[in-house]
């Protein structure tokens, strides 16, 4: 086995050199640097608000009070779906991810691949950085999360929610601008498995949608 090489620790003032040419070059070619640095987030936008997004819920996971000053109770459906997101991430990106696997009913990374790849005309759509879309939105069920103390049911509804029937490829934009009430993906033979935890306001509003 190959020897981990060791890292070099810098003193104080090699710390304060470096960080004095740093600053040097920064002032010499400032309008360059800060012109490059403009054409880059320009070109880059959807990335850097996926990326905010992603900081955003690992702040909120470690603290779930965390936002602007003001205090916000996080539920355990939000820490639950957070997590999940996290693991769809890297289940796309190729590092296996066994929990996320079981949750979406597939017995392989390949399974799961295949299933999602057949609900989308993209054939990139993984190197495109599609988002994983729940269909049913985690939201509709946030009542049904809060007042069961039972952890056999929040563990079988959120194999339900998340299961692979459930999951979509969506483009990154669209599934950000996604409205929280949108149920035109719904089938209404789905409705049977999801209506015992649905939102009591969801489902009266699902049922109207279904009757149109």
């Amino acid at each position: 086995m190959r020897a981990l090489s060791k890292q070099k620790i810098h003193t104080p003032e090699e710390k304060l050199k470096r960080k004095n040419k740093v600053d040097e070059y920064f002032k010499q070619n400032k309008d360059s640097i800060l012109a490059k640095r403009k054409i880059w987030v320009e070109n880059n936008k959807e990335r850097l608000k996926l990326s905010k997004k992603e900081w955003r819920e690992r702040k909120l996971l470690e603290n779930p009070n965390y936002g602007k000053g003001v205090r916000r109770q996080i539920t355990e459906l939000h820490k639950m779906h957070i997590r999940m997101l996290q693991s769809f991430r890297r289940l796309i990106k190729r590092k296996f991810s066994t929990k996320a696997v079981f949750y979406t009913g597939c017995l392989s990374f390949e399974e799961f691949i295949v299933k999602m790849s057949a609900k989308t005309n993209n054939p990139n759509w993984i190197s495109d950085g599609y988002h994983i879309d729940h269909i049913w939105q985690v939201h509709w069920f946030k009542d049904f999360f809060d007042k069961t103390d039972s952890q056999a049911e929040l563990e079988e509804l959120f194999k339900t929610v998340n299961n692979i029937r459930n999951l979509r490829p969506l483009p990154s934009s669209e599934n950000l601008s996604r409205p929280n009430k949108d149920f035109s993906p719904l089938k209404e033979e789905d409705l049977i498995i999801y209506e015992p935890y649905l939102n009591i306001d969801i489902l009266r509003e699902v049922r109207e949608f279904f009757k149109k």
